[in-house]
């Protein structure tokens, strides 16, 4: 039996989600984050089928915003198990 197309759609959703959410956090305008004490670190877990190097370019993009390399994780795990 096909699968409907809202079932191809699930495994993308919570990746999406997620990098919405993520990018909601970094602050607008100046792209400067004032207090490293304020900020919480930051978790990218990819979705099915990839790896931590998805995130490469987000990772990039919190950089910018003035989070340091030691604030960002990418934590990575084997699909086919999950």
């Amino acid at each position: 039996m096909p699968r409907s197309r809202s079932a191809l759609r699930r495994p993308y959703a919570s990746p999406l989600l997620v990098a919405a959410a993520l990018l909601a956090q970094i602050p607008a305008a100046t792209g400067a984050v004032a207090d490293t004490a304020e900020r919480r670190p930051v978790v990218f877990v990819h979705g099915y089928n990839a790896d931590p190097g998805v995130w490469g370019s987000l990772r990039d993009d919190f950089r910018a915003a003035g989070y340091a390399e030691d604030e960002l994780y990418s934590w990575g795990y084997d699909t086919s198990q999950s």
